[in-house]
């Protein structure tokens, strides 16, 4: 049953770094001149900090964990898609 957990949890960090993207992204005026206010060493950072929190989680079989680090690490993928792509 944790196994099923952990797939899920995995899922749902992706949808919800997805959603919290877009939902971001819309938000910001066209104008403001805001890459995400921050350089994209943020991003590698953080991207390798959700995999770590991922990796642990699916460990210790902890679907909050991977439900977070899967979060984090989604959200700063986008980012940093978004920053090499403008």
């Amino acid at each position: 049953m944790r196994k099923i957990d952990t797939k899920v949890a995995i899922f749902l960090g992706g949808i919800s770094a997805y959603s919290y993207f877009k939902i971001a992204e819309q938000n910001l005026p066209k104008n403001s001149g805001c890459s995400f206010l921050a350089p994209i060493s943020t991003d590698v950072l953080a991207i390798a900090a959700g995999a770590i929190i991922v990796n642990k989680g699916l460990k210790l079989e902890e679907p909050i964990l991977t439900f977070v680090g899967t979060s984090v690490l989604g959200i700063h993928f986008f980012q940093y898609l978004h920053f090499k792509t403008t």
